[in-house]
């Protein structure tokens, strides 16, 4: 990761055919601000190749640091877009099949066994249907996952969120290596069998570890020269190297008497060291200008400044609903996490087509030229976590956009 991503279409200056963006979106934010719901925001809105961003706010609860456009950000859960990418890639090389068992590259999840319902003990299993695919893990269909059925703490939920997994709040957590993470998911059941629910979040953790042993590097490597290198993205990787922590700001959640600093940013934080594992459902840090480098090739159906990234067929992939009627009927992590959008590949797909996704108050949406022809991306970065549903939804009104999600982690 280094200091920031090569810039990208140049700023605009509004015309006369109507508001700024940003006289139409700030003062949404500060009403946020206002109300302290976050201590401020950064936003980019790119309609059709007119650039516009901004920042409202602090970066601080204090107020005494101003939110900046170049900041670094937790993206959290964002980091699974950039995964389903990195696997699209790794397809394309060959050195990839979604429909082969993962028992080849991760043998530790061969002859997977499952719960035989969510509170059961961890050895109340059968075994599953069949095994688990890589295209079982783009889709959130692998079998792991929060379990959002039961009340209070089950063996399976106490075993997920054990912090030798690191699968709890999204910041790097896991103090095992790759190997000894997957070993460790390994020993536990399955909550659902392969392909049959949609899970939330696990999958992507996983799929990080598949990706390395299809690509024979360490993810970080493998994620650099397939995908951050190739789009320019220098300010994205798993921690902030030294000369680059004075712009990660602080991070928030909301508590009893107002906001609650969960990460100090700087030197302090917790991505200022490099993580024993890097976590493909929600490692990553990255910048509003490589946000905007992804989001572009995504919406210009492959192609980064006259380099193709990925097939149309790829883009086409990640950008449509695999959420079918009778996954979703059996899946009641669908309706809290989704409501009623749908799972495209590493991120949701709006009721009218749009793909995006939210982690730590970062929220993206695009709509892809294969699907509607060239249209409007939306970055949003408010370092606040749970997102305010609120104020993304406002957002939503105040940039014509559809709601994707609004419980990313």
């Amino acid at each position: 990761m280094g200091s920031g991503a090569r810039p990208g279409p140049p700023l605009v200056t509004p015309t006369e055919q109507g508001p700024s963006w940003a006289e139409r979106l700030e003062p949404v934010l500060r009403r946020h601000v206002a109300a302290g719901t976050v201590p401020g925001a950064t936003w980019l809105v790119d309609d059709e190749g007119r650039v516009e961003q901004g920042a409202v706010g602090s970066s601080d609860r204090d107020g005494t640091v101003p939110a900046d456009v170049d900041a670094v950000l937790r993206v959290a859960s964002v980091t699974k877009c950039v995964m389903a990418v990195l696997a699209l890639r790794l397809v394309q090389d060959g050195l990839l099949d979604l429909d082969e068992p993962v028992d080849r590259l991760l043998p530790e999840l061969a002859s997977p066994v499952v719960l035989r319902h969510a509170g059961a003990a961890l050895d109340d299993v059968v075994p599953a249907h069949r095994p688990i695919t890589g295209h079982d893990l783009l889709t959130l269909r692998g079998g792991h996952g929060f379990d959002v059925t039961s009340e209070g703490a089950t063996p399976y939920s106490t075993a997920l969120l054990d912090p030798a997994l690191g699968l709890g709040p999204p910041k790097p957590g896991s103090p095992l290596d790759p190997d000894a993470w997957i070993e460790h998911l390994g020993r536990l059941p399955l909550l659902a069998h392969p392909g049959e629910q949609w899970l939330y979040d696990t999958s992507y953790a996983v799929l990080g570890v598949l990706l390395a042993r299809a690509g024979g590097l360490a993810l970080p490597d493998l994620l650099d020269e397939r995908v951050l290198g190739p789009l320019g993205m220098s300010g994205t990787g798993f921690l902030v190297p030294a000369q680059g922590l004075y712009r990660l700001p602080p991070a928030h959640s909301p508590g009893d008497d107002g906001l609650v600093v969960d990460d100090p940013g700087g030197a302090a934080s917790a991505y200022a060291t490099v993580p024993a594992f890097a976590a493909g459902n929600g490692g990553l840090v990255s910048t509003l200008a490589d946000l905007h480098a992804l989001t572009r090739m995504l919406r210009d159906g492959g192609v980064h400044e006259g380099r193709r990234i990925l097939t149309e067929r790829s883009v086409r992939a990640m950008t449509t609903d695999t959420l079918d009627a009778t996954t979703r009927e059996r899946s009641p992590a669908a309706s809290v996490f989704l409501g009623d959008a749908g799972w495209g590949l590493g991120g949701g797909i709006s009721a009218d087509g749009r793909y995006g996704w939210v982690g730590y108050g970062v929220s993206f949406s695009l709509d892809p030229a294969l699907h509607h022809g060239p249209g409007r991306i939306v970055l949003v970065a408010t370092q606040r976590m749970p997102p305010s549903t609120d104020l993304l939804a406002d957002v939503d009104a105040a940039t014509g956009t559809a709601q994707v999600t609004r419980n990313g982690a």
